[in-house]
C-alpha cells in the first residue's frame, strides 16, 4: 500500500534488525560476542549468485546452477568455480 511508509512500527511488531553495513556489524559481534546480521551461509550464497552473474556476462552464457549441490547443474565447465594459483614462494 502506498501508504505503508506512513505507519510508524509497533514495538509488539517483527522488523529486521538495522545496521549501517555489514563490516560495522561484524566489528560489533566480535566485541559482543552476539550473531551477526547475515550468517555465514546466507553471505556465501549471495556472493555466489553475483560471481555467478558475472560468469554469465562473461560468457555471454546462460548458467544453470544447482544450489543444494553447490555446482553447475548442466554442461558449464567446472575449471570456472577456481583459479590457477600462482607457485609458492620458495622457503629460506
Amino acid at each position: 500500500p502506498a501508504n505503508i511508509f506512513k505507519k510508524p512500527i509497533g514495538d509488539d511488531e517483527l522488523t529486521l534488525p538495522r545496521h549501517k553495513n555489514h563490516s560495522d556489524d561484524w566489528v560489533s559481534c566480535i566485541r559482543s560476542r552476539k550473531a551477526p546480521i547475515c550468517s555465514a551461509e546466507i553471505g556465501a550464497r549471495s556472493a555466489a549468485v553475483c560471481q555467478l552473474v558475472n560468469l554469465a556476462y562473461r560468457y555471454n552464457q546462460k548458467i544453470t546452477w544447482d544450489p543444494k549441490a553447490w555446482n553447475f547443474a548442466s554442461g558449464e565447465p567446472s575449471s570456472w568455480l577456481d583459479y590457477d594459483r600462482r607457485q609458492p614462494l620458495p622457503e629460506g
